[in-house]
Protein backbone atom coordinates (compact mmCIF):
# COMPACT_ATOMS: atom_id res chain seq x y z
CA UNK A 1 0.00 0.00 0.00
CA UNK A 2 2.75 2.80 0.71
CA UNK A 3 4.13 1.82 -2.44
CA UNK A 4 1.59 4.00 -3.98
CA UNK A 5 2.14 6.59 -2.33
CA UNK A 6 4.22 10.08 -4.09
CA UNK A 7 5.51 11.00 -0.27
CA UNK A 8 8.57 8.98 0.89
CA UNK A 9 7.39 6.08 3.95
CA UNK A 10 8.77 4.12 6.53
CA UNK A 11 8.21 2.15 8.98
CA UNK A 12 9.94 1.31 12.05
CA UNK A 13 10.26 -0.01 15.58
CA UNK A 14 10.52 1.38 18.79
CA UNK A 15 14.16 1.83 18.68
CA UNK A 16 13.44 3.78 15.35
CA UNK A 17 15.32 0.77 13.00
CA UNK A 18 13.36 1.12 10.10
CA UNK A 19 11.83 -2.10 8.45
CA UNK A 20 10.08 -1.21 5.54
CA UNK A 21 10.31 2.05 2.64
CA UNK A 22 9.04 2.78 0.03
CA UNK A 23 11.30 4.08 -3.33
CA UNK A 24 10.64 7.65 -2.71
CA UNK A 25 11.84 7.33 0.18
CA UNK A 26 15.47 6.05 -1.33
CA UNK A 27 15.01 8.97 -3.84
CA UNK A 28 14.84 11.75 -1.47
CA UNK A 29 17.51 10.36 1.00
CA UNK A 30 19.33 8.86 -1.72
CA UNK A 31 20.44 5.90 0.99
CA UNK A 32 21.37 2.12 0.36
CA UNK A 33 18.54 -0.41 1.45
CA UNK A 34 21.03 -2.63 2.80
CA UNK A 35 22.56 0.43 4.70
CA UNK A 36 19.04 1.47 5.78
CA UNK A 37 18.07 -2.57 6.76
CA UNK A 38 20.88 -2.81 9.28
CA UNK A 39 19.06 -2.53 12.07
CA UNK A 40 20.99 1.07 13.01
CA UNK A 41 18.19 3.37 14.18
CA UNK A 42 17.26 5.99 10.97
CA UNK A 43 18.77 8.63 12.91
CA UNK A 44 22.53 7.41 12.28
CA UNK A 45 21.58 7.63 8.61
CA UNK A 46 19.63 10.89 8.73
CA UNK A 47 19.72 13.50 11.17
CA UNK A 48 16.88 16.23 11.22
CA UNK A 49 17.12 19.20 12.44
CA UNK A 50 13.86 19.40 14.95
CA UNK A 51 15.27 17.51 17.77
CA UNK A 52 11.44 17.04 18.96
CA UNK A 53 11.28 14.53 15.84
CA UNK A 54 10.33 10.74 16.93
CA UNK A 55 12.62 9.47 14.39
CA UNK A 56 15.38 11.57 16.42
CA UNK A 57 17.40 9.87 19.79
CA UNK A 58 15.40 11.76 22.24
CA UNK A 59 12.15 13.11 20.48
CA UNK A 60 8.82 12.72 21.69
CA UNK A 61 6.84 14.36 19.10
CA UNK A 62 4.34 11.42 16.96
CA UNK A 63 5.53 8.68 19.40
CA UNK A 64 2.11 8.64 20.97
CA UNK A 65 0.21 10.82 18.75
CA UNK A 66 -0.23 11.71 15.08
CA UNK A 67 2.11 14.46 14.07
CA UNK A 68 1.07 16.51 10.95
CA UNK A 69 3.42 17.76 8.29
CA UNK A 70 5.81 19.96 8.97
CA UNK A 71 8.84 21.25 8.25
CA UNK A 72 12.38 19.90 9.26
CA UNK A 73 15.59 20.19 7.61
CA UNK A 74 17.96 17.30 7.02
CA UNK A 75 21.76 15.67 6.45
CA UNK A 76 22.30 12.47 5.41
CA UNK A 77 25.33 10.54 6.40
CA UNK A 78 27.02 11.26 3.38
CA UNK A 79 26.18 14.60 3.05
CA UNK A 80 23.08 14.86 1.15
CA UNK A 81 21.09 17.80 2.53
CA UNK A 82 17.40 18.94 1.98
CA UNK A 83 14.13 19.84 3.66
CA UNK A 84 10.86 17.60 4.09
CA UNK A 85 7.77 17.81 5.49
CA UNK A 86 7.97 15.11 7.95
CA UNK A 87 4.40 13.59 9.68
CA UNK A 88 4.91 10.73 12.26
CA UNK A 89 1.69 7.94 12.55
CA UNK A 90 2.33 5.77 15.73
CA UNK A 91 0.10 2.42 15.50
CA UNK A 92 -2.06 0.61 18.58
CA UNK A 93 0.00 -2.66 19.78
CA UNK A 94 -3.39 -4.86 18.65
CA UNK A 95 -1.88 -4.02 14.89
CA UNK A 96 1.51 -5.84 15.71
CA UNK A 97 3.09 -7.66 18.25
CA UNK A 98 4.49 -4.33 19.10
CA UNK A 99 4.02 -0.74 18.34
CA UNK A 100 4.84 0.30 14.67
CA UNK A 101 4.82 3.82 13.30
CA UNK A 102 4.94 4.90 9.98
CA UNK A 103 6.56 8.24 9.07
CA UNK A 104 5.70 9.90 5.70
CA UNK A 105 8.36 12.51 3.69
CA UNK A 106 7.29 15.21 1.38
CA UNK A 107 9.93 17.15 -0.47
CA UNK A 108 9.97 20.89 0.25
CA UNK A 109 10.93 21.60 -3.20
CA UNK A 110 7.62 19.70 -4.67
CA UNK A 111 5.70 22.12 -2.60
CA UNK A 112 7.72 24.87 -3.73
CA UNK A 113 7.10 24.06 -7.29
CA UNK A 114 3.23 23.20 -6.88
CA UNK A 115 3.41 26.78 -5.67
CA UNK A 116 5.15 28.19 -8.40
CA UNK A 117 3.04 26.35 -11.00
CA UNK A 118 -0.27 27.94 -9.23
CA UNK A 119 1.26 31.31 -8.94
CA UNK A 120 2.25 31.08 -13.26
CA UNK A 121 -1.24 30.19 -13.58
CA UNK A 122 -2.95 32.96 -11.88
CA UNK A 123 -0.90 35.72 -13.62
CA UNK A 124 -1.34 34.11 -17.01
CA UNK A 125 -4.77 34.32 -16.90
CA UNK A 126 -5.14 37.35 -15.41
CA UNK A 127 -2.65 39.02 -18.21
CA UNK A 128 -5.15 37.70 -20.58
CA UNK A 129 -7.59 40.21 -19.40
CA UNK A 130 -7.69 43.63 -21.58
CA UNK A 131 -7.71 46.41 -19.56
CA UNK A 132 -10.16 48.09 -21.70
CA UNK A 133 -12.80 44.97 -20.55
CA UNK A 134 -11.61 46.05 -17.04
CA UNK A 135 -12.80 49.44 -17.13
CA UNK A 136 -15.77 48.65 -18.48
CA UNK A 137 -16.73 45.88 -15.86
CA UNK A 138 -15.86 48.74 -13.62
CA UNK A 139 -18.06 51.23 -15.51
CA UNK A 140 -21.07 49.04 -15.32
CA UNK A 141 -20.80 48.46 -11.84
CA UNK A 142 -20.32 52.16 -11.17
CA UNK A 143 -23.37 52.50 -12.93
CA UNK A 144 -25.54 49.81 -11.11
CA UNK A 145 -24.21 51.07 -8.07
CA UNK A 146 -25.83 54.61 -9.09
CA UNK A 147 -28.79 53.52 -9.94
CA UNK A 148 -29.35 52.33 -6.24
Amino acid sequence: MLDILLDGAIAFGPERQVFYCNDEFIRIFELNRNRLFSGRPLHELVMFDDKKLFLMPEGTDGEDDVLHYRSAKFETHHGRRGIVKVAIVPTREFFAKSKLWFAYFHRESDVINQTRVQIGSLIESASSLQTKDLLQALSEIRQKLSNL
